[in-house]
């Protein structure tokens, strides 16, 4: 199957909200997307036969990157996919950008184990830093950071 990576528009939203409600224990709304798009942070979707089947929203600041939001479609996981919209966005940052960080669920062990094979170390940890999800407890998040020095992708 090709997958092609292109800018998200507001043009896609019902369909990042259809994904984003379905992978995301804390959805963002569509409103937060809709700013996103309209705002200086890079929004990447990955398309497989012309249907969005993913995005990543990172935002970088002066030297640094923050990745923000990275989701896949159920029915798309475990194709790559999360690992090409991570290398794109990377390779579309700024080139004094120098770091990228991100937050991770603790119990997110898929996600840290991507993280980790792209070249991303953990360097902390935010105790409760998700608020309590139907199970009731909050969750810590992994800090992760990756250098970028001499990243060609």
């Amino acid at each position: 199957m090709v997958a092609t990576i292109a800018a998200l528009t507001v043009q896609h939203l019902d369909a990042i909200m259809a994904i984003e409600q379905a992978t995301n224990p804390a959805p963002w709304t569509k409103t937060l997307f809709a700013d996103a798009i309209a705002s200086s942070k890079l929004c990447l979707g990955l398309y497989a036969n012309q249907a969005l089947c993913g995005y990543i929203v990172m935002q970088a600041v002066v030297d640094e990157a923050e990745l923000l939001l990275l989701a896949v479609s159920t029915s798309q996981q475990r194709k790559g996919y999360a690992q090409l919209l991570v290398n794109a966005a990377i390779a579309q940052l700024p080139h004094k950008v120098q770091s990228v960080f991100l937050e991770v669920r603790a119990s997110n062990n898929n996600a840290i184990a991507l993280y980790d094979k792209l070249g991303f170390n953990q360097i902390g940890l935010r105790p409760k830093y998700y608020a309590a999800t139907a199970q009731g407890k909050a969750e810590d998040a992994v800090i992760m950071a990756k250098e970028l020095m001499g990243f060609t992708g």
